[in-house]
């Protein structure tokens, strides 16, 4: 459903999270018959675990895939080093009692050997880090017999039937039908059989149990209706940029027909947004803020990304929520909302003519931001970090940063 392939992107970056030294674990790749399709697995983790990444050696990088079981996942590609590195995240804890934390899946093509398990990293709730090198690799294949009629010692008319995720029943009937059923609110994302994507449908016939088949779920989203803004034209460079965002419910116009795509971001406004791209939570967390009042419409945002560690105050106690927002502060939020969603910005080299103004804080966010493609200079080579930012320039970052990170998008 998702593949992600970005060249260069660095490891995990979490800030000043703490780093613990582990005595032992391991990567578990399960290849099917094909050798083209492995589940991956880190062994020996901690439970209550909510992101992960590893990194393994290839032994080459061309057309590999990568499909998460979390609701945020990604894979960057180092082509030039032989290397991927998975990552996934998720609202609920991805490991389980037993020590097993299941990534996804890995396709590659025919051929394709992991040579190599060079390190990994998992983070729990608190973001607290526990990283190993080198782990031990274990790649297991299927390697069921077959006898001499070319059956595989299964039934026939029986295929290999693997379901990712929740969201719906797969069944297997008597003369090679297999039928597929969504839950309520879901939908077939993607089937595939023998390693080969086909077209979704809820009926298949004339499989056999030499046939391996994986069928993806996902939830169905219903879109919005688009509102018409009388001050966004066909013609101006944000205009599809105001749709995407608007119909994902991420901004609202501030009235029915003007978006205000001039108007300066403030601080309450861009929480806000990234609290709905989250979509996640907010805590109980009254009273943090005396400039904060309880029932005002950006509270919850504004208590998530002080519990997150996206936004702290101005001052102890005050929030400043109406404060316009500077293109380095925009820099410095989206990287922190980047790391504990768990898809990190790569590191990069400032390269602006007025580098020097932009404050220490923001200055690694700045690069990163920057290296992904999402926010570029404003001419001459100038990156202009204490100007604040606009509605139609955050539209802007908000849609190339979810298509940066979620390509189907």
């Amino acid at each position: 459903m998702h593949s992600w392939f970005r060249t260069g992107i660095c490891a995990l970056t979490m800030g000043a999270m703490l780093q613990f030294p582990a005595l032992a674990a391991g990567v578990e790749l399960s290849f099917d018959r094909a050798g083209e399709n492995a589940g991956v697995t880190l062994t020996e983790v901690a439970s209550e675990r909510y992101a992960a990444q590893v990194t393994l050696s290839v032994t080459q990088t061309k057309d590999i895939q990568f499909t998460g079981r979390a609701e945020s996942y990604a894979m960057t590609v180092r082509a030039d080093q032989g290397e991927i590195t998975l990552y996934a995240a998720d609202r609920n804890p991805l490991s389980r009692a037993d020590g097993r934390l299941e990534m996804g899946t890995l396709k590659v093509s025919s051929g394709t050997e992991i040579t190599k398990a060079s390190r990994a990293v998992v983070l729990d709730r608190s973001l607290e880090r526990t990283e190993w090198a080198d782990l031990a690799l274990e790649v297991k294949r299927d390697t069921a017999s077959s006898s001499e009629d070319g059956s595989d010692g299964e039934s026939s008319s029986t295929p290999k039937i693997t379901v990712q995720g929740e969201g719906g029943q797969v069944r297997a009937e008597r003369g090679g039908r297999v039928v597929i059923t969504p839950d309520s609110g879901y939908r077939i994302a993607r089937i595939l059989l023998n390693g080969k994507e086909i077209q979704v449908t809820n009926v298949l016939t004339g499989l056999s149990g030499k046939d391996r088949l994986v069928v993806y779920f996902e939830r169905e989203e219903t879109k919005p209706s688009t509102p018409s803004f009388t001050d966004v034209q066909p013609g101006d460079w944000y205009a599809g940029a105001v749709e995407f965002v608007v119909e994902r419910g991420l901004f609202y116009g501030q009235s029915e027909t003007r978006f205000a795509p001039q108007a300066n971001m403030s601080r309450a406004m861009l929480v806000t947004v990234l609290y709905r791209l989250s979509g996640e939570k907010a805590p109980d967390a009254a009273g943090i803020f005396t400039d904060v009042p309880a029932d005002a419409w950006y509270s919850e945002a504004v208590a998530w990304a002080y519990d997150r560690g996206v936004a702290m105050g101005v001052l102890p106690g005050q929030f400043a929520p109406d404060q316009n927002v500077t293109r380095e502060q925009t820099a410095a939020l989206l990287s922190r909302f980047c790391a504990v969603q768990g898809t990190p910005l790569p590191e990069g080299t400032l390269d602006f003519t007025d580098q020097d103004e932009i404050g220490s804080y923001a200055r690694d966010a700045v690069a990163s931001v920057q290296a992904a493609g999402l926010m570029r200079g404003q001419g001459e080579g100038r990156f202009a970090p204490k100007a604040p930012i606009t509605r139609a320039e955050v539209a802007m970052l908000l849609m190339q940063y979810i298509q940066w990170s979620q390509p189907e998008n």
